[in-house]
């Protein structure tokens, strides 16, 4: 039977670490409910409110870092995996606030487990101030975190890959017509896609980034040498985002500024992209071209990013049951 587990719950404290721990069974999803009460005062919210005073949340076993993204990205890759947001994602409810985020991991990567039999699981991370999430005034806010887990329901399976959920922020502050940054890989990955939040300053944004793509890196016999396999506008991206995800139009509304990149490759049995050590992906954006209709072109004055999410899964040994350590790394 499919088990629903919660971590220890911890309460909300300003600008401290939270470190939670689970121990069970394989599992196939993982998230948090986070709720309470703004005191003080404030004159607005910053996009991604409640998300953003959870700092960068981590999934650890045994020392190693499975799932490593910020609280917004939490929210956005999530709701891309579950085909719409969460009703809570941006404001308050009967005087209060709540967010959260459940990230389904077997949306993406099809077989994929965490297995934490023998071993614990760890929720760790730091809490943010207030002002991370609103703006004007003293803001002070209360609340408690609770992250919880969503069992296979049996045994992992053996040779089942683990999420590899990896960030990185891009500078974008100077105007170009192909900024670039590389992504190399030290081990094996299989490759479900990239998300991207384009931001100006704290605000999420679409007429920041007009033009992207994607120039893979393979060893393999397929994939050899250097070739683009992706590239359109920012509104294209979004246009196939919004499909991808089947969102609503609400949806579409709430994920400005977001686009996920599929990394697709229909002859691998999981239809993931397959990567080596020494692969590596490179990311071109433009920043320079005129603005899309629509969008309202952003001036850029240094301020300016993009933060991608690399949504990979690791290969395991066996059953996995060593922990992070049953990685394969050749």
């Amino acid at each position: 039977m499919q088990r629903i587990r919660p971590f220890v719950e911890k309460a909300y404290v300003a600008s401290t670490q939270f470190d939670t721990e689970f121990n069970g069974r394989a599992i196939r999803s993982v998230g948090f409910t986070f709720d309470g009460t703004l005191s003080g005062t404030a004159t607005g919210q910053i996009d991604d409110t409640l998300y953003n005073l959870l700092g960068t949340p981590r999934i650890v076993q045994d020392t190693t870092d499975l799932i490593a993204m910020q609280g917004p990205d939490w929210k956005h890759l999530a709701a891309i995996g579950n085909g719409g947001y969460p009703p809570f994602s941006t404001g308050n409810a009967n005087g209060g606030y709540a967010c959260d985020a459940m990230l389904n991991f077997t949306k993406f990567g099809r077989g994929s487990a965490i297995n934490i039999a023998g071993t614990k699981l760890f929720m760790q991370g730091d809490f943010g101030a207030p002002t991370d999430g609103f703006t004007g005034g003293t803001p002070a806010f209360a609340g408690t975190l609770r992250p919880l887990v969503v069992g296979l329901g049996s045994d992992a399976p053996s040779g089942f890959t683990r999420p590899k959920i990896t960030q990185r922020t891009i500078n974008l502050g100077t105007s170009a017509l192909d900024e670039q940054d590389r992504i190399r890989f030290d081990q094996p990955v299989r490759l479900a896609g990239i998300m991207l939040r384009a931001l100006d300053g704290n605000t999420r944004v679409d007429g920041l980034i007009t033009k992207l793509w994607v120039e893979i890196s393979s060893s393999s016999k397929i994939l050899g040498g250097l070739d683009t396999e992706i590239r359109y506008t920012w509104r294209q991206a979004r246009s196939l985002t919004s499909q991808f995800a089947n969102w609503s139009e609400s949806d579409r509304a709430e994920s400005v500024g977001v686009v996920f990149i599929p990394l697709i490759d229909p002859l691998m049995e999981d239809n993931l992209l397959h990567l080596q050590p020494a692969d590596s992906i490179t990311l071109h954006f433009d920043t320079s071209s005129t603005t899309e209709g629509g969008y309202s072109a952003v001036t850029q004055g240094g301020d300016e990013k993009v933060v991608a999410t690399i949504v990979a899964f690791s290969e395991v040994a066996n059953r996995g049951v060593r922990g992070a350590g049953a990685e394969l790394s050749r």
